[in-house]
């Protein structure tokens, strides 16, 4: 059985008291406990599989904005939270992927000197963010050796 390969996503949230934190600071987190919670409208949320490679891109306008900032290998999925989430979403997540293997990258990647080797943005270049919508993208493993080449 081969891996996949995916794209998780995050976007600025809050904390449980209101404070706001950009979406690089949810993915530190997530990093830190080797978590990522799955919401019921991300896609691809059905095919996520042990095994799977994800990587981290950090949506919005804020630090890292527009940057893949590391990557992890998709140990387990569980139903319940392994860690405790210092963040809250408006909705519940319907599950948790569980990371080994996870790695920050020492120089986070600009996805904007990436476009033009990736397969799945749309020719309309001015459209690319469109595909960084719904929580998680499944990308070809070569779109993925392009991301990750210097």
């Amino acid at each position: 059985m081969s891996n996949n390969f995916f794209i998780l996503i995050a976007s600025d949230s809050e904390n449980q008291f209101g404070k706001r934190l950009t979406a690089d600071e949810v993915i530190r987190q997530r990093i830190l406990n080797k978590q990522w919670e799955i919401y019921e409208r991300t896609k691809f949320k059905d095919i996520l599989k042990k095994g799977d490679i994800c990587l981290f891109y950090v949506a919005g306008k804020k630090t890292n904005a527009q940057h893949f900032i590391g990557e992890g290998i998709v140990k387990n999925l569980h139903l319940r939270p392994i860690k405790p989430i210092n963040y809250v979403n408006s909705e519940s997540p319907q599950k948790y992927i569980e990371f080994e293997n996870v790695i920050t990258y020492e120089h986070p990647i600009d996805v904007k000197t990436k476009l033009d080797k990736l397969s799945f943005i749309p020719e309309n270049r001015t459209k690319w963010g469109i595909v960084f919508m719904n929580g998680c993208r499944k990308i070809s493993k070569t779109d993925y050796a392009s991301l990750k080449e210097d």
